[in-house]
């Protein structure tokens, strides 16, 4: 008896898993993009019986590209049949950007053009510019698979100014970078740069802002140099629900001249986990990062800020703007940052016309404590924050994030403005 009821569930896996032979792929919808740029994320054997679970993968690998607001994969007659949409190509997009510390001074605003899909092969073009808060403009290029197993190319230049929240100086930074990368299986990534920068600050004789230490150098030069290993297992890179993603970093800044280097190390953890039991399907979105930095003589604009939208939600990263049982925990060279969030759909994403839209709701808990001192690294110095908010999905475009902070110290809000790719 108990081998024919292990033999029955069995069977029923088989059913609700496999299906009707497969011996050929079809794709329709790509008008522009090459089939070789799908075929590549197909891993569904050829010909073989046809597995759901494999088809589901295969359909996140191509919706992760980010080239289509939708990808549908099904079985018609023995054939592997993809069905794609295709995103907009050329993209003129406009750009904002908040810098919460600066108040109604901190908007940017300005426009660029993206080409997602140049030539149909999946590389990407970016150029651009802002003025207000940021004068910038910007110029990026890559072809995520030239090579190998995921080998890509990129390259790029940018031009930023902006003045400080917190000190009396403008910053003036010019740059230019060339990387590659490389996949090692699924899930683990590599990514080299090296690049050159040239930054230089301008002091202002404001009273609203801290004066520049003595020792701070006013010009600098820096060759630059970044490795970069990602451990990704999420479904959709966007809006996961399950999945990790573990990214750490490494860079070091070799001075020129007379400029001093300085060297960081950042470690960030995520764990997604959707609870399919509970009313809405919620996903829970576990986070630890781990940023430190050593020079011997820390350069001003590498000052961090704990409180903000980086960080821990619901603080300012202006120190004196904050409670003050927060004032001197504000302004730290190293830090460690813990979060908790539950997200779940409000409107469910919907393809309008080549661009996919949604939005979502969000609860999170941040706790975070940072030091000049990584001796003086200590949970008894962190800051709590909490609080709610929304999260706005766009195909090709980012994710854009409004949340709503609090802290245990005082009454009110402050409102935290993100974006994401």
């Amino acid at each position: 008896m108990r081998i024919i009821l292990q033999t029955l569930i069995f069977a029923l896996y088989c059913t609700s898993t496999f299906g009707n032979t497969v011996t050929s792929i079809q794709i329709e919808g790509n008008k522009h993009t090459k089939d070789e740029i799908i075929l590549r994320e197909i891993h569904h054997s050829i010909p073989s019986e046809f597995n759901k679970e494999i088809a589901k993968e295969d359909r996140n690998r191509i919706y992760n590209l980010g080239l289509f607001s939708t990808v549908e994969i099904t079985e018609v007659n023995s054939v592997y049949k993809i069905k794609v949409a295709e995103s907009l190509r050329w993209m003129p997009f406009p750009m904002f950007d908040y810098n919460e510390a600066k108040g109604k001074n901190g908007w940017s605003y300005g426009g660029g053009l993206a080409f997602l899909n140049f030539r149909g092969l999946n590389e990407k073009l970016y150029l651009g510019g802002t003025i207000g808060e940021t004068k910038s403009y910007f110029f990026n290029f890559e072809d995520p698979w030239m090579w190998g197993d995921h080998g890509s190319v990129n390259f790029g230049i940018s031009d930023n100014t902006f003045d400080d929240a917190v000190y009396a100086y403008e910053f003036h930074q010019k740059s230019f970078s060339i990387g590659t990368g490389y996949y090692i299986g699924l899930h683990h990534q590599f990514e080299y740069k090296l690049g050159f920068d040239h930054i230089k600050i301008d002091e202002m004789a404001d009273t609203l802002y801290q004066q520049l230490p003595e020792s701070s150098i006013l010009e600098q030069q820096h060759i630059s140099a970044f490795f970069e290993y990602v451990y990704d297992s999420r479904d959709i890179y966007t809006d996961p629900t399950k999945g990790w993603l573990i990214t750490s970093n490494l860079s070091s800044n070799i001075g020129v001249d007379s400029s001093y280097s300085y060297y960081n190390i950042d470690f960030d953890f995520t764990k997604y986990i959707e609870i399919s039991q509970l009313p809405f399907e919620p996903v829970l979105s576990i986070n630890t990062s781990i940023f430190m930095q050593f020079s011997e003589h820390l350069p001003i604009f590498c000052k961090t800020y704990l409180g903000g939208e980086d960080y821990v939600r619901g603080y300012s990263s202006i120190p004196s703007d904050n409670p003050m049982e927060a004032v001197d925990k504000i302004e730290v060279e190293n830090l460690i940052f813990h979060s908790l969030e539950y997200q779940h759909t409000l409107i469910p994403k919907k393809d309008f016309g080549g661009v996919e839209m949604g939005i979502d709701f969000v609860l999170f808990t941040d706790f975070g404590y940072g030091a000049d001192n990584l001796q003086k690294l200590k949970p008894s110095n962190g800051l709590l924050g909490f609080g709610y908010g929304f999260t706005f999905f766009m195909s090709s475009m980012g994710v854009l994030g409004f949340d709503f902070g609090f802290n245990p110290y005082e009454n009110g809000y402050l409102m935290h403005l993100s974006m994401s790719n």
